[in-house]
């Protein structure tokens, strides 16, 4: 798992873990990811985090970026282990 450093203590968290601190005690938070951000085995995630935090009585627009037709596919599914599912059952 990613972790970072949890800035009022020091400590070293998940990511998500510290995320979730920030949001319960108030602090506005924001996503600046890099290019590479969610590649890999753990691009389901990469995405999921962020959106099991957002206050879902804000919203927001943003532009999104596909580099292949399969990460636009997955997208449409909601993730790979969507469309893995999917793809299984058909």
């Amino acid at each position: 798992m990613p972790c970072t450093t949890y800035l009022p203590t020091g400590d070293m968290l998940d990511v998500f873990d510290a995320a979730e601190k920030y949001q319960q005690e108030g602090h506005p938070l924001l996503v600046l990811a890099g290019k590479e951000y969610g590649s890999g085995s753990s691009r389901d995630w990469a995405a999921k985090g962020p959106f099991l935090l957002l206050d879902t009585g804000k919203t927001f627009q943003a532009r999104m970026h596909f580099d292949t037709d399969v990460e636009l596919t997955y997208f449409h599914h909601g993730g790979i282990l969507n469309y893995m599912i999917h793809k299984m059952t058909e």
